[in-house]
């Protein structure tokens, strides 16, 4: 993790500062930075590679002629059992950094997400009447060995994922806003977590002035709310961090309504709330437990899903006036 550091005197900051705490090397990881759309893309279809691999090696081995390569019932199948296992991965978020960090308490997800895809192959064989067409010793097989083509290559991942967070390639940009004791404690906690994949650039609060001066745990004071929203409209910042007391109800609801604009990811820090909620409510920096308040509008596959609609969208709309106006005459609508 980076986290950008300043002098004690540091006060806080206008325009020319903040911009100059941006271009610092430590802190500016976006020219050698993935994008971790990316990386979760990758190994999805690594996984879906796999799967399928282990479902035709299996056949080839256990089931007689006409094998695998000739029989297209058993290509279909393993196809869509493979897709269906990627699928249900993905809902189970097991494709996401965090999860490819941390594959040992992942693995009863892992699991359960290919013994679901693999039900949903033995349920439609049951309802389609085509059972007996297919080998269950073929089934056990892939199964067991879907399951450890899958864990070696998360394996593999963990191994890659790490390699390129310690290098701060797949970091997430972030600023806090509180700078009490919650703040000061919450960078501490991020600081000291060698799991987490985020650097933060600096501490916002309108009591600042009043209550703290120049830095707190090392990072920078940079201004009011204000100064935060402008800030992250005119940089690339992943991720809000609100360090406040849950109980402070009345001054959470009067920042949301000025922060709900921004297109990032608005968490409220949890690490010293004795009160706790379903794990579904939490995402987390490392170890550090964070609520979710506000999800970055058409983040990760949503993006993708929107790019691949804009793409079929376009073309379909350039057929359809080719169609009708003729070539020169798409050309003329089009532009």
């Amino acid at each position: 993790m980076s986290i950008a550091t300043s002098s004690p005197t540091t006060s806080v900051t206008g325009d020319v500062q903040l911009e100059d705490l941006v271009a610092r090397p430590t802190v500016d990881t976006a020219p050698n930075r993935i994008s971790p759309l990316l990386v979760s893309a990758i190994a999805g279809a690594g996984e879906l590679t796999l799967t399928a691999t282990a479902g035709l090696l299996a056949a080839s081995a256990w089931v007689s002629a006409p094998g695998p390569f000739t029989n297209h019932s058993y290509g279909l199948a393993i196809l869509a059992t493979s897709l269906a296992g990627v699928v249900c991965a993905q809902r189970l978020d097991l494709f996401t950094i965090a999860s490819l960090r941390a594959p040992l308490s992942q693995l009863w997800r892992i699991g359960a997400a290919w013994a679901t895809a693999i039900g949903l192959l033995i349920a439609t064989l049951f309802l389609l009447k085509v059972g007996p067409e297919f080998s269950r010793g073929w089934l056990i097989l892939w199964f067991a060995g879907g399951l450890a083509a899958i864990t070696a290559w998360r394996g593999l991942a963990y191994g890659v994922v790490r390699n390129l967070g310690s290098a701060g390639r797949l970091n997430r940009r972030a600023v806090i806003y509180g700078a009490g004791p919650e703040g000061a404690s919450l960078v501490d906690r991020i600081n000291a977590d060698p799991d987490n994949d985020v650097a933060i650039l600096g501490i916002f609060d309108d009591r600042a002035t009043a209550r703290v001066s120049g830095s707190i745990a090392g990072l920078p004071l940079l201004g009011n709310v204000d100064q935060l929203l402008a800030f992250c409209r005119s940089h690339h910042i992943d991720m809000l961090i609100l360090s406040l007391p849950i109980t402070a109800e009345h001054r959470l609801l009067t920042l949301l309504k000025k922060l709900w604009v921004l297109p990032l990811d608005i968490r409220l820090a949890a690490h010293t709330n004795s009160l706790r909620f379903r794990p579904r409510a939490y995402s987390h920096i490392g170890s550090v437990p964070l609520l979710d308040l506000f999800d970055r509008p058409l983040a990760e596959w949503d993006n993708l899903i929107k790019l691949l609609f804009d793409k079929v969208l376009a073309l379909h709309c350039s057929d359809c006036a080719r169609s009708r106006y003729g070539a020169d005459g798409a050309r003329h609508q089009i532009g």
